[in-house]
C-alpha cells in the first residue's frame, strides 16, 4: 500500500493522497480490531462484508463519534479496489474477483440554478460590494463552465482565449486539460 501510495504522487492531488493514507489507517485499525493481519488471500467476499461492517458500525472517529457516513465507506471501497488492481497489474497477486465489492453512496439529488434564476443573478446590483459582485459572478462562471470551485475560483486571465472564445485550465483534482466554449 505504501508503494502504491508513492507512486500516485505527483499524479493526483493531496487531497486523494489523503484519502489512500486513511485507507491505511483503517486496514490498519481494522487488523487489531479483529486480531490477525490482512493477507492477500483473506480477501473476499466475507473479508468485504467485515470491512463494510466495520467501518459503518466500529470505526471510532476522532470526535469519538461511532461509523462512518456510507460515502466515506464507498470512498474507502473504492480505494482498496484501485489499490487491488494496481496489485494485480504489477503481478505481486493472482487476480481477485471483486464484482461484489461494491462501492456505496448516499442518494442525492440533482440540485441545479435554472436559466431564469442566472438571469435574476446577473441583474442584482452590487456596484457598492465589490466582494459580492467578484463572488456572485464566480458562481455563475461555475453554473456555466461545470467547473469545480477549486478550478473556477483559480480561473485568471491568461486561462482566457478570446479570439478562440475558449477557457483552458488544467483541472486540478484529476490534472486533466479541458477547453470550455464561452
Amino acid at each position: 500500500l505504501k508503494e502504491y501510495i508513492e507512486s500516485k504522487k505527483g499524479h493526483v492531488v493531496n487531497d486523494v493522497i489523503k484519502d489512500y493514507n486513511s485507507l491505511k489507517k483503517h486496514l490498519t485499525n481494522f487488523e487489531t480490531h479483529r486480531k490477525r493481519k490482512i493477507v492477500f488471500s483473506d480477501i473476499n467476499h466475507k473479508f468485504y462484508n467485515d470491512f463494510v461492517y466495520y467501518l459503518s458500525y466500529q470505526v471510532i472517529k476522532p470526535n469519538k463519534e461511532i461509523g462512518l457516513r456510507k460515502s466515506t465507506v464507498g470512498k474507502n471501497i473504492k480505494n482498496l479496489k484501485a489499490f487491488l488492481n494496481f496489485c494485480v497489474r504489477n503481478n505481486y497477486i493472482q487476480p481477485i474477483d471483486l464484482s461484489s465489492f461494491k462501492t456505496l453512496n448516499n442518494k442525492s439529488y440533482n440540485v441545479y440554478v435554472s436559466e431564469n434564476e442566472i438571469e435574476k443573478l446577473l441583474e442584482l446590483d452590487y456596484t457598492n460590494n465589490k466582494e459580492y459582485d467578484r463572488l456572485r459572478d464566480l458562481f455563475i462562471i461555475g453554473c456555466e463552465t461545470g467547473l469545480r470551485y477549486s478550478d473556477f475560483s483559480r480561473l485568471k486571465k491568461h486561462h482566457i482565449y478570446k479570439k478562440e472564445r475558449v477557457i483552458k485550465i488544467t483541472m486540478k483534482k484529476t490534472n486533466d486539460n479541458v477547453v470550455i466554449p464561452i
